[in-house]
């Protein structure tokens, strides 16, 4: 169990297709994760779902709407307990939703330390690659969600930023290439990718 000055969530946040889970792998191969911690991925928890994979065989998109929610409560009971445990958190999440935000506030009111990396990326670029992943796996997003999304993101985002103790801004505009790093600190930010 980690004590209260050493518990950490990195949080990897953007809009729907932004390049997340390709974020996340790159920390995790350079060693820029904690050593022990838990993945918070609601879209792996629905993904692992029996009744999302029979219903996905069907409709995709019907699957999504069912098991979106479900998937996402569920994940939040568990991650609840690892915040309970004091985990160390990695915390994939678009980040453009209020309970998001919310819980970034709570656990860095509870002493964890909070670091945020948030990927920007056009909106075209991200429907594109929603479309190609979803033929990959199985996963669907409608694109008026993820265009919603992203304007959330754009919306919260400096008050993401101050809900972090380190904040990191990245573009993420070239398909296998490392994100570039555009903002690190603490002035106002401007989103400025559309």
């Amino acid at each position: 169990m980690n004590s209260i000055n050493s518990s950490k969530i990195v949080a990897i946040g953007g809009g729907p297709a932004s390049g997340k889970s390709y974020f996340y792998e790159l920390l995790k191969r350079s060693n820029r994760l904690p050593e022990e911690y838990i993945l918070h991925d609601p879209d792996l928890v629905m993904q692992s779902l029996p009744e999302y994979e029979i219903d996905s065989q069907n409709d995709l998109a019907s699957a999504f709407a069912r098991w979106e929610k479900p998937a996402l409560q569920l994940a939040n009971i568990l991650l609840r307990n690892a915040l309970l445990a004091r985990n160390n958190i990695v915390y994939l999440r678009t980040l453009a939703l209020p309970d998001s935000l919310a819980f970034l506030r709570e656990a860095r009111s509870l002493g964890y330390e909070i670091e945020t990396h948030l990927l920007i990326c056009d909106k075209e670029l991200a429907i594109s690659r929603a479309i190609e992943r979803e033929q990959i796996i199985n996963r669907h997003l409608s694109i008026e969600t993820l265009l919603e999304r992203h304007e959330a993101v754009n919306t919260l985002l400096n008050d993401i930023k101050n809900a972090s103790n380190q904040f990191y801004l990245y573009e993420n505009n070239i398909n296998g290439a490392e994100p570039i790093l555009l903002e690190f600190g603490s002035q106002e930010i401007q989103m400025i990718v559309d």
